[in-house]
């Protein structure tokens, strides 16, 4: 099966907020929230929701009511439901945060679900991750208040309380990590501690143990504050930093543009096609806003190589390389052909026509249908009722062999 991504530039029709960095986005039904964020380095812009329209491409503010966060940087959102949630993050003073509010996307209203003693340790550029299913808020790492953070909280929208997990001894503190659930793990994905860091760890939620994983492919380089999105067994990841500033969070360091796949079933790491559509690419980037959509990923502003705070919006799509499952569709018939044409035709043929065969209605050589069922038969037979072993499918496919040469 290949995989492929492609590339389109979202167009914003008008109201656009203005560009930052280090701010947080979700997408909700056909609406994309944008909270928090920075045009200058560490000065938070303002404590605004504001909501795009996918449809008709255009950008509101929601009047809050309630009592709203104040604003800040390195802030976290998800969605669940109608229900927006935003955690943590860091304030003008350059104080690290823990509040936990629920934001209504209907009514507009603001609630404080934790604070203090009842919420995580303060922290920000931590990652946040949804488990909509199971109605679960996951939060991993981050900068703290003493320095950098490796520790996994749950908390249960049903309940409303939060949980720490386990702790790993190989998984070290680290800030802007990549977090997602999948399949009934929740992932953690590099992230930056002195240095841009490659490590994958996995924590199981039924077992509540940690795996270190040891994934194989075309593995990335270490990266930071980074966008990743889940599509089934597949976690995907664009940009990041790579190299940091020598001025830390005054200053822009390296960034990627590349995209990676992570196969959480193989454990392997490939680098798929990509299109771009409209003939705009996003660019190296880091310190932006991601959402899942659909099977797309949303990437909104960001920072880039030269330090300036960007606007724009993108949907970075993964679709299945549908010519090859065709291509496969089509040997398996040519396949279950060739074996009719050998049981049923073959023995007719030598009394009409000895040096030829007939093969998916057309007339072919015996070496050229020999050639083709050569390279389907085993797959065909190994995929068919029976399960043949390959030894099995060997045998059967000799004798047959034996039945075409001598025509």
């Amino acid at each position: 099966m290949s995989l492929q991504t492609f590339w389109r530039e979202v167009t914003q029709l008008n109201g656009a907020p203005k560009a930052r960095s280090s701010h947080s986005v979700a997408v909700c039904g056909k609406k994309a929230y944008v909270f928090g964020g920075e045009f200058e380095p560490r000065v938070p812009i303002d404590n605004l929701v504001y909501a795009y329209d996918l449809e008709n491409r255009s950008w509101s503010i929601i009047e809050g009511k309630g009592e709203a966060p104040a604003p800040r940087v390195g802030v976290t959102l998800v969605a669940v439901d109608n229900l927006l949630y935003v955690f943590a993050g860091r304030d003008k003073e350059h104080k690290e945060l823990n509040e936990l509010f629920s934001f209504n996307v209907d009514s507009g209203e603001w609630k404080l679900l934790s604070s203090g003693a009842k919420s995580p340790p303060e922290r920000s550029y931590h990652a946040f991750a949804a488990d909509e299913r199971n109605q679960k808020l996951y939060t991993f790492g981050g900068c703290g208040k003493d320095g950098r953070l490796n520790d996994l909280w749950v908390y249960d929208i049903k309940s409303g309380e939060w949980e720490a997990q386990s702790s790993s001894s190989s998984c070290i503190p680290r800030g802007g990590p990549g977090l997602v659930v999948v399949n009934g793990a929740v992932w953690v994905i590099f992230g930056f501690n002195g240095c841009e860091l490659t490590d994958i760890h996995r924590y199981d939620l039924a077992t509540k143990s940690w795996e270190e994983i040891e994934a194989t492919g075309e593995k990335p380089t270490g990266r930071s504050v980074f966008g990743t999105s889940v599509f089934g067994k597949y976690i995907l990841i664009y940009g990041g930093e790579v190299d940091p500033s020598d001025q830390g969070h005054l200053g822009a360091g390296a960034f990627s543009c590349e995209i990676y796949l992570l196969d959480t079933e193989l454990r392997e790491w490939s680098k798929p096609e990509v299109t771009i559509e409209g003939g705009k690419h996003p660019g190296a980037r880091g310190w932006y806003a991601f959402s899942s959509y659909e099977n797309s990923m949303l990437v909104y502003g960001g920072n880039s190589d030269s330090n300036d705070r960007l606007e724009d919006m993108f949907l970075l799509t993964l679709e299945v390389d549908k010519n090859i499952g065709q291509n496969e569709q089509t040997l398996d018939i040519l396949g279950y052909c060739i074996f009719f044409v050998l049981d049923n035709i073959v023995p007719k043929l030598k009394k009409i026509a000895p040096r030829l065969v007939l093969v998916q209605g057309r007339k072919c050589k015996g070496a050229l249908a020999l050639a083709l069922f050569k390279a389907c038969t085993i797959k065909v037979m190994q995929g068919s009722k029976a399960r043949l072993t390959r030894t099995e499918a060997n045998v059967k496919i000799a004798r047959h062999e034996e039945r075409l040469t001598v025509l």
